[in-house]
């Protein structure tokens, strides 16, 4: 319910949320996937962010497809955690 509400930042925080709680990654995967294209930029910079927690299959897909997105900040964050995923160590 909180990852269709009307305010952006609320679908944001929903993500954070989720990212640290524990449980099965297949619901907060399916969640992150569908909030992927999200049409607030705060929202699918949030799913940048968290992708590689709850939905690490899906992860690089979406964040290939955000190095291409309009928004620069979500371009650079696309790119970020494009570079954690091939180096996990990296913070």
């Amino acid at each position: 319910m909180l990852a269709r509400d009307g305010e952006a930042a609320v679908r944001a925080a929903t993500l954070s949320g989720l990212a640290s709680a524990d449980g099965g990654l297949s619901l907060r995967g399916r969640l992150l996937i569908e909030l992927a294209d999200d049409p607030d930029p705060m929202v699918r910079q949030r799913v940048a962010v968290v992708a590689r927690h709850l939905a690490p299959d899906a992860a690089p897909d979406i964040l290939h497809w955000y190095t291409r997105d309009p928004n620069q900040t979500l371009r650079q964050l696309a790119a970020t955690e494009l570079g954690r995923l091939a180096n996990p160590t990296a913070r």
